[in-house]
């Protein structure tokens, strides 16, 4: 009888200790920035549906040129030309991941998502090489390209507004970034998701 007990007791004890899904949240956003910017941030737009607020990021950009075409060229030398892909035929791409960090503000979500939260944000941008010819044309640079990051949640115990979790995971999407010479924008927007943890 004690083992039976003991059994269930167990059982009962490791549901406990795995982490309570919120559920994931899908939101649709639009947003302004400039990668090529000092600093290179993001925002000043609002979630257009799954609720009401904001996305805003800035990428980490230390040791990046201040000047817009200096900084252009050294992240295509660091960050893209390293990263040519011809595994597609007809798909050619260079592309180049960065990091940063991100906040969202929402009001009027589904439950366990209302308030703000923070993270680390993982952007990868695509640049196709339409032509496959390995070179990047004007028409490329400044076309549109893919944007597709990965976040990561960090937060505390939902206090002070903050979304209640401990932990998190997410992603933007969208097929409409382009490189800008400042002071002009480029006007990110699409879809995207947040998936927390309460425990």
């Amino acid at each position: 009888m004690k083992k039976g007990y003991y059994m269930i007791a167990g059982v009962v004890l490791a549901l406990l200790l795995i982490p309570a899904v919120v559920g994931a949240w899908n939101f649709d956003y639009e947003i302004y920035g400039n990668i090529l910017d000092d600093p290179p941030y993001y925002g000043n737009g609002s979630l257009t549906s799954g609720a009401d607020g904001f996305i805003e990021f800035t990428f980490s950009d230390d040791g990046w040129p201040l000047d817009p075409e200096e900084r252009f060229d050294y992240l295509w030398s660091q960050y893209f030309h390293p990263n040519y892909d011809t595994t597609v035929v007809g798909a050619y791409k260079w592309v180049g991941t960065f990091t940063g960090v991100f906040l969202i503000q929402a009001d009027n979500a589904p439950v366990g998502y209302n308030g703000w939260c923070w993270g680390t944000i993982t952007p990868t941008i695509t640049v196709w090489d339409a032509n496959s010819n390995g070179y990047l044309d004007l028409a490329e640079k400044w076309g549109q390209n893919l944007f597709d990051a990965r976040l990561s949640k960090l937060c505390t115990d939902g206090s002070g507004g903050e979304m209640d979790c401990k932990w998190g995971w997410g992603a933007l999407a969208s097929n409409y970034f382009s490189f800008k010479m400042p002071p002009d924008l480029d006007t990110l927007y699409n879809g995207g998701n947040l998936t927390l943890m309460t425990g």
